[in-house]
């Protein structure tokens, strides 16, 4: 009888360590946060073009020597329904390369594809957007409507070119500011 006398003591601490050791395990921390912006009127709905854009026929004779051009056609882009926000788009343009300032023949080493010759594309001024570099010129747009004219030729890349088919596939990505 005298164990149980101290063995009550014993297990009622014990039972109250632990309690206490739950109640501290039990605390809980809070945040508030806070998460804003802004919805603008900034965006436009591009027109895609029908079809592909179609050089016109050259001559061998028409692209030498190397680092000629010939062919030049108008790209039209345009942007309808801009909002009362529009401002600025940058303009980012991708695809493959022929090393130069030229997009890559797709079916030069194809059976009737030419050899030599690639697509050069210029911006809205005219300037060459550089095959190794992603970036043209960022555009102005107004709300209402707007159109944006880029341009593309052919490019001869070396001395002899041979005949056949070109063709090229340039990405536009066009994020409104």
């Amino acid at each position: 009888m005298k164990l149980l006398k101290y063995l009550l003591p014993l297990s009622a601490v014990t039972f109250l360590g632990c309690g206490m050791h739950t109640l501290a395990v039990a605390a809980t921390d809070t945040a508030v946060i806070t998460i804003q912006g802004t919805v603008k009127d900034n965006t436009c709905t591009l027109e895609q073009p029908a079809g592909a854009f179609n050089l016109p026929d050259v001559s061998l004779k028409d692209l030498k020597p190397a680092w000629t051009s010939a062919g030049l056609i108008n790209i039209p882009l345009k942007f309808k329904n801009c909002g009362s926000d529009t401002g600025e788009v940058s303009v980012s343009v991708s695809g493959q390369t022929t090393g130069s300032d030229a997009f890559k023949n797709e079916l030069e080493g194809q059976e009737g594809g030419a050899t030599g010759v690639g697509i050069l594309f210029m911006d809205t001024d005219g300037s060459v957007i550089k095959s190794s570099s992603t970036s043209a010129q960022k555009q102005q747009l107004k709300p209402g409507d707007n159109t944006l004219e880029y341009s593309a030729s052919y490019r001869s890349i070396i001395n002899n070119v041979t005949p056949g088919a070109v063709r090229t596939a340039i990405t536009m990505k066009f994020t409104y500011q």
